[in-house]
């Protein structure tokens, strides 16, 4: 999956156990046409596709349960992707066991790519809470640390910075000469949003180690928007 990038009008991700499945399809423009759990039939997942068939693609996780729908959508004519199940595991956020959610990232890292969101590249680092669910309760936990443990901890020591107030030094400024406009403004906002979010976390009360991996969180966001903006320098 990490190296699918057709475009379709229609992409469905699919969480998919031995009884059940939990659906998830999108339009070319990212909205949600079904989200819902169904049987694990042939037949209920052809009449779920059915009004959506033109130009789908399919995805699901590489475990157990996949090949009788694989084989199904050969047989069907229909674009079946299977995900690699410990990186997906990794961008799910690793302790989420929440289906609904799962089906729907499926399907967003389907549609535009590995990390199409911010919240992707958070969960993919593991600076985003697990999550436990049962029924209509969910209970979130302690960050789940998927992902590379480098980069993570990298943005929490870089969170710390943030403790001050916003501002350019002579230092900063003469590295941001060379640099677009684009990226030196979402620095600055950057600055402006994290400093405010620290200082009013720990207001708040709560511990600064928890604060800095709040602002971590935060920063991977907006390091994904600089991402967004510039090309990769050429080899």
């Amino acid at each position: 999956m990490r190296f699918y990038n057709r475009q379709h009008c229609h992409c469905c991700g699919i969480d998919l156990h031995v009884k059940t499945m939990y659906l998830c399809i999108l339009d070319s423009a990212g909205q949600v046409l079904v989200h819902r759990n169904v049987p694990s039939t042939p037949e209920e997942f052809l009449k779920t596709i059915a009004p959506y068939r033109d130009d789908l693609v399919v995805a699901a996780e590489c475990m157990f349960t996949w090949y009788w729908l694989a084989d199904l959508c050969a047989a069907e004519g229909i674009v079946f992707v299977l995900g690699h199940a410990l990186a997906m595991k990794a961008i799910h956020g690793g302790k989420a066991k929440n289906d609904r959610i799962d089906s729907h990232k499926i399907v967003s890292l389907l549609r535009g790519g590995l990390l199409p969101h911010p919240r992707e590249l958070m969960a993919y680092l593991g600076l985003v809470p697990s999550e436990y669910s049962s029924g209509p309760n969910v209970r979130r936990g302690s960050i789940t640390k998927a992902g590379n443990p480098h980069v993570r901890r990298l943005l929490a020591e870089a969170a710390w910075a943030y403790q001050g107030i916003p501002r350019i030094g002579r230092q900063h400024a003469y590295r941001q000469e060379a640099l677009p406009k684009v990226v030196c403004d979402i620095a600055w906002k950057a600055q402006l949003r994290l400093t405010t979010r620290f200082r009013r976390l720990v207001v708040r009360g709560k511990a600064k180690p928890k604060v800095a991996t709040a602002i971590a969180r935060e920063l991977t966001g907006f390091i994904w928007a600089i991402a967004r903006e510039v090309s990769p320098a050429p080899r």
